[in-house]
């Protein structure tokens, strides 16, 4: 079983990797559109609106842009399916985008809240935990000029380009 085990934990060891690197490589251009965008009026009245809710709906809260774009990541993956290559890639670079920045933006929104749940919290820490071992891991292999780790990780939480 440990045999088997050991390539699906190393896959989400990479998976998890390669998310961090994308938040760090993405979060400028995100960013950038959400400085367009009137985030403080927006996160004012969603703030107010979560702070009536439990812990389990705010979760709920926090599920429903994931699933509202997943659609669009199929899309991408059925064009990929077919043949459509590079119309393929920007739907998927699009849905990735999209997805970064609202899931940033509403679990900066609902973290109090979700940090309530004890088993939200635990796995939060573990994941946690799990990002900053990966990026020591890769920082200790990295050349003499130096390794960046993402905000997320040197900060413990949602990094400072999703906050308003």
């Amino acid at each position: 079983m440990r045999r088997l085990l050991r390539p699906l934990l190393i896959l989400l060891a990479l998976v998890f990797l390669f998310e961090a690197w994308l938040w760090s490589h993405l979060a400028p251009i995100v960013a950038w559109i959400v400085a367009r965008i009137p985030l403080r009026a927006i996160k004012a009245r969603l703030t107010a609106l979560l702070d009536r809710l439990p812990p389990a709906a705010t979760l709920v809260v926090f599920i429903v842009p994931v699933l509202l774009l997943l659609p669009l990541k199929f899309l991408g993956l059925w064009m990929l399916a077919h043949g459509s290559w590079l119309g393929a890639l920007g739907v998927l670079a699009l849905a990735k985008m999209l997805s970064v920045g609202v899931t940033a933006f509403i679990f900066d929104l609902t973290q109090p809240k979700l940090m309530q749940m004890p088993w939200f919290r635990w796995l939060y820490d573990r994941v946690m935990a799990g990002l900053a071992w990966g990026a020591r891991r890769g920082c200790s292999r990295a050349s003499a000029g130096g390794c960046r780790q993402p905000d997320s990780v040197r900060s413990g939480g949602a990094s400072a380009d999703s906050r308003d």
